[in-house]
């Protein structure tokens, strides 16, 4: 027991997105942390190359869904 706050053992907590069953004092799995930080960044990045180099910059490492199918 941590002093202030009734933890109770045993209870165990389960990724939101998965089901897998979480270690202590996380929020989500690793493999679904790591790909929503990714998509967190690719968003970010999405959004400084719109700004600086413009609407019509959509390189294939930002923008994958535009090169499905195609060679890089």
């Amino acid at each position: 027991m941590v002093w202030g706050v009734g933890l109770r053992r045993g209870v165990e907590r389960f990724c939101p997105e998965c089901g897998q069953v979480l270690v202590a004092g996380r929020a989500r799995c690793g493999p679904c942390f790591r790909r929503v930080e990714n998509e967190r960044r690719m968003c970010t990045e999405r959004a400084y190359y719109r700004r600086v180099c413009g609407v019509g910059f959509r390189p294939w490492w930002l923008y994958p869904e535009d090169y499905e199918g195609q060679g890089k």
